[in-house]
């Protein structure tokens, strides 16, 4: 028997429709896709077409989104691991979200021999978890801890944060604590000299993928929980950002 041709057909109406959710759920953010999670060119020109920015994990990714035409303030790119050539080649690019300490200096000098005075990101690993008031390791961003040690830099300037410590969450409740831990790690971050104008929370909302022991995540009342938050923290930053990347798409293919 020979094997059939396989292919995959994705439902642009049903991405659509969830962007509209997103878009109901969180009123006053903005959406950066995550392109890891499918990067196919005809899903990225739906989504752009639409207002998302882009959320890039490689230097390929950046290059991606810049063949599209995208602005460099709607590029994030976040990824442990940058080698020199990729932070030379996407720092004019982007916004680039330092991971780790030695990254960031090594995105200070770089960014000194581009002739300096950028703006760029640093990713945290709060001292916090989506379970529990007590951060856990990771191989992903600063430690909070460290952040009074960060070192001077003379080329760059630190104006947006980033976390994400869980994909793939079901419970509006641990989701809403977790967004309201971040307004307020950068509420302490700006009384302690940091100029924070972005806040980029990840995202972590998730979708169903066993419908017998699942319950979908509930939009709604997710929804009433961000917008109380951003009442509360009403210019904590100027610009929110979610990271939605699954919940886009995960259930739009077959």
């Amino acid at each position: 028997m020979k094997n059939a041709d396989a292919y995959y057909l994705y439902d642009e109406a049903v991405i659509l429709e969830n962007l509209q959710t997103l878009r109901q759920t969180f009123p006053d953010f903005r959406f950066f896709y995550s392109a890891k999670t499918n990067p196919n060119r005809h899903i990225l020109e739906t989504l752009l077409a639409n207002g998302c920015g882009i959320d890039a994990a490689s230097a390929g990714e950046v290059r991606l989104a810049e063949s599209f035409g995208v602005a460099k303030e709607n590029i994030s790119y976040s990824a442990p691991g940058k080698t020199d050539d990729d932070i030379r080649l996407s720092l004019p690019h982007c916004r680039l979200i330092a991971d780790s300490m030695g990254e960031l200096s090594r995105i200070d000098k770089i960014a000194g021999e581009l002739g300096g005075g950028f703006e760029i990101g640093i990713r945290i690993n709060p001292a916090f978890s989506m379970d529990s008031p007590f951060g856990m390791p990771s191989q992903f961003g600063i430690d909070y801890e460290l952040l009074d040690s960060l070192p001077v830099l003379q080329n760059a300037r630190i104006t947006s944060i980033h976390t994400h410590i869980q994909s793939q969450n079901l419970g509006w409740e641990t989701l809403a604590r977790y967004y309201e831990n971040v307004f307020v790690l950068a509420e302490n971050l700006k009384t302690r000299g940091f100029s924070i104008r972005i806040i980029n929370f990840g995202s972590g909302c998730g979708i169903v993928y066993d419908e017998s022991c699942q319950t979908p995540l509930d939009m709604e009342a997710l929804g009433d929980a961000v917008r109380k938050l951003t009442e509360k923290y009403a210019g904590t930053a100027e610009t929110l950002i979610i990271e939605p990347g699954r919940y886009l798409v995960g259930k739009a293919g077959v």
